[in-house]
C-alpha cells in the first residue's frame, strides 16, 4: 500500500485482521499538514471499534468541537450537539487532527508487526550510491587490467652480450649500451638500435596499432620495447629502458592525471556553488522547522533528503547532452 493516509491505514488494519499480508510503503510524513482536522462521525468510530483504536482516538480528540460562524458582520458561536444515537457508544462528533489519526493507526499497525516506515527515499539513495560506486570500481578495474596487460608485454628476461659472452639476465637489469640478442618469438626488452639483422620481422601492433609486421634493417631501424620478433634474428644496442622506453611512456600516460579543461573547471565551480546553496537552504529549512516545534528526527531526515535531492549528480550527463545537441545543431 503506497501513500497511505488515514483511510489507507484503516484499510490496512482491517485487511491485516482478516489474515492478509500488509506492507506500507511511501507513507507520508506525520507533519505533512499539521493544521488539517477530521470530524469523525460516531458511526465511523463504531466501524473502527473491531480494530482496537477507538479508545486511543477520542483520547487525542476534541469531543465538544465548536466554531465561530460569521453571519454578515457578526460572529455566532456554534457548538456541535450530541447526536444521541441509541445504537452506538459514541453519541457525539469527534474533532481530531489528521496526523493524530495517522499516528494512532500507524501505531496499531506497528503493534501487529507491520512496518509503516518510508523506504522509498532510502531505497533510491542506496541504489544511486551502489550504481555510482559500481561504475567507479569498474573503471578502476579496467585501468588496472590495462596496466597489467602492458606489464605482461614487457619481457621478463633478456639475452645480452657482455664480456664477449651471451648471458640471460632480468630485463630490469639492462642498461643503455647493452647488446641484446633477438630471435623469433622474443619480446623486445628495451628500445634499441638494430646493428645486425637477418630477415628480421617485428610485430609492432601493441605499440603502433600496425597490423602488418615490419622489416628491420641494420643501422637504419630501431626496435621498441614490448614488440615481438615474428621472424629472423638480429642484434641491437639498447638506447632506452624502463619508463624512458616507448612502452614505458605509454604506461606513464595511462597513470598520469591529465590537466582539467576549462569546461571541467567551470563544471566544478557550478557544482560547488549549487552544493553550497543546497546545504545552506536545507540548514534554513531545518532551523525553521525546529523553531516551529517540529520533531527533531523528522526535520533532520527532511534536511538530509533535501541535500541528497539537490546534489547535481547528473550535471555531467546534462552537459554532455547539451554539447551533443549544440554540435548537432
Amino acid at each position: 500500500m503506497a501513500g497511505a493516509g488515514p483511510a489507507g491505514l484503516a484499510l490496512a488494519l482491517q485487511a491485516h485482521d482478516h489474515g492478509a499480508t500488509v506492507r506500507i510503503v511511501d507513507r507520508r510524513p506525520e507533519a505533512v499538514r499539521p493544521s488539517r482536522a477530521l470530524i469523525l462521525h460516531a458511526r465511523t468510530l463504531e466501524v473502527l471499534r473491531p480494530i482496537g483504536v477507538t479508545s486511543a482516538l477520542p483520547a487525542r480528540a476534541d469531543t465538544a468541537p465548536a466554531a465561530d460562524l460569521r453571519l454578515g458582520g457578526r460572529a455566532v458561536r456554534v457548538t456541535f450537539g450530541d447526536l444521541a444515537l441509541p445504537d452506538t457508544a459514541f453519541s457525539h462528533l469527534t474533532l481530531v487532527r489528521q496526523m493524530e489519526v495517522e499516528r494512532v493507526l500507524a501505531g496499531a499497525l506497528a503493534d501487529r508487526g507491520v512496518e509503516t516506515g518510508d523506504w522509498t527515499d532510502a531505497t533510491v539513495i542506496i541504489l544511486v550510491i551502489v550504481v555510482n560506486t559500481t561504475a567507479g570500481v569498474i573503471q578502476e578495474v579496467k585501468a588496472d587490467h590495462a596496466i597489467s596487460a602492458l606489464t605482461q608485454l614487457t619481457a621478463p628476461d633478456a639475452r645480452v652480450i657482455r664480456d664477449g659472452a651471451q648471458q640471460q639476465i632480468p630485463a630490469a637489469d639492462m642498461v643503455t649500451g647493452d647488446l641484446i640478442v633477438l630471435a623469433e618469438g622474443d619480446i623486445v626488452p628495451a628500445d634499441a638500435q638494430v646493428t645486425e639483422a637477418a630477415a628480421l620481422l617485428v610485430d609492432e601492433s601493441a605499440l603502433t596499432g600496425e597490423s602488418v609486421p615490419v622489416d628491420k634493417a641494420a643501422g637504419a631501424d630501431v626496435v621498441s620495447s614490448g614488440t615481438v620478433v615474428v621472424r629472423g634474428r638480429g642484434y641491437a644496442v639498447v638506447t632506452a629502458t624502463g619508463t624512458a622506453s616507448a612502452m614505458g611512456r605509454v604506461a606513464a600516460l595511462m597513470t598520469a592525471r591529465s590537466a582539467l579543461t576549462p569546461l571541467q573547471h567551470r563544471m566544478i565551480e557550478v557544482g560547488r556553488a549549487l552544493a553550497v546553496a543546497a546545504v545552506a537552504l536545507c540548514a534554513i529549512v531545518l532551523a525553521v522547522g525546529l523553531a516551529r516545534g517540529q520533531g527533531t528526527e523528522l526535520m533532520v531526515i527532511t534536511a538530509i533528503s533535501l541535500v541528497v535531492a539537490a546534489v547535481p549528480e547528473s550535471l555531467p550527463a546534462v552537459v554532455t547532452l547539451a554539447l551533443a545537441w549544440a554540435r548537432g545543431g
